[in-house]
C-alpha cells in the first residue's frame, strides 16, 4: 500500500495528516473530499449511498466511492467536519464549522446533501503537516551528515 496520498498537488504522508485529524478513514476521506472540492468547487452535493433521486449516478455515492460502510463513513466525517440535518439548522448556526474543517447540510427540498470547506483551517492543518515533514526530513539529513563526518574523522584516523 502507498505511504502517501495526493491532497489537492501535496505529498502528505498518512502518519503525519492521521495525526491531525484522528483516523485513517478521515484521513481517507479528506483526501477525496479535496479532489472533489478541486473539481467541483465550493457547496457541492453527493449522495451518502445509492438511490433513486434523480441526480444520483450509479458508483458516485461516498460509500461507492470510499469502499467504507455508512457507520465509517460518518464516523470518518465527525473526525474532521460538522454535520447540520437540515438547510434551516445551517442558516441558524452563528460558527458553521464550528472548528472542523468541513461540513455537511442536508437540503430537505432538493434532498441533496451539501459539502462546505472550512478553507482557512484546512490548509493551515495542511501546511503544519508539510511544515513538520520538512522539519523531520531536515533532521534526518542532518543525522546523516553528522555520520557521514564521523565516518570522514575514522577514516582519516585510521590512514
Amino acid at each position: 500500500m502507498l505511504n502517501q496520498i495526493v491532497i489537492v498537488g501535496r505529498l502528505v504522508r498518512d502518519p503525519e495528516l492521521r495525526e491531525s485529524v484522528g483516523s485513517i478513514n478521515a484521513v481517507i476521506l479528506m483526501s477525496y473530499l479535496e479532489t472533489c472540492f478541486k473539481e467541483k468547487g465550493q457547496g457541492f452535493y453527493k449522495f451518502l449511498e445509492p438511490c433513486n433521486h434523480m441526480a444520483y449516478q450509479e458508483g458516485s455515492s461516498w460509500i461507492e466511492a470510499l469502499h467504507m460502510t455508512i457507520t465509517e463513513f460518518r464516523t470518518a466525517f465527525r473526525h474532521i467536519g460538522v454535520v447540520y440535518k437540515s438547510k434551516k439548522e445551517y442558516n441558524l448556526s452563528r460558527d458553521k464549522f464550528q472548528g472542523k474543517m468541513y461540513l455537511s447540510y442536508y437540503d430537505r427540498l432538493s434532498k441533496l446533501t451539501y459539502y462546505m470547506r472550512n478553507d482557512d483551517l484546512v490548509d493551515r492543518v495542511l501546511d503544519e503537516v508539510e511544515d513538520k515533514k520538512t522539519v523531520e526530513n531536515t533532521e534526518v539529513i542532518k543525522a546523516e551528515l553528522v555520520e557521514d563526518r564521523k565516518a570522514v574523522v575514522e577514516t582519516r584516523n585510521q590512514e
